[in-house]
C-alpha cells in the first residue's frame, strides 16, 4: 500500500468522513511498519551494531502491547 502525500488542511477547519478515517488508518500503519522495523526480532541488534543503548523498558511495553 502506498501513502500519497497531499496537503494538509492547515485553515483550522475540521475535516470528516470516509477520506480523513481511511488517511487516519494508512497513518497509523506507516508508524506501525516504523516501529516493526526499529523494535522487531533484530531491532536491538540493530542497535547494539551502532553502538547505541537498548531500548528502554517503555519501548519494550509499547512493543508488546502492539503485538497483541
Amino acid at each position: 500500500m502506498s501513502i500519497s502525500a497531499q496537503n494538509p488542511d492547515i485553515s483550522g477547519e475540521r475535516q470528516s468522513g470516509q477520506d480523513v478515517r481511511t488517511q487516519n488508518v494508512m497513518a497509523c500503519q506507516a508508524v506501525s511498519n516504523i516501529v516493526k522495523t526499529s523494535l522487531g526480532p533484530v531491532g536491538l541488534d540493530k542497535l547494539e551494531h551502532y553502538g547505541m543503548k537498548p531500548p528502554t523498558l517503555q519501548a519494550t511495553v509499547v512493543s508488546q502491547n502492539h503485538e497483541r
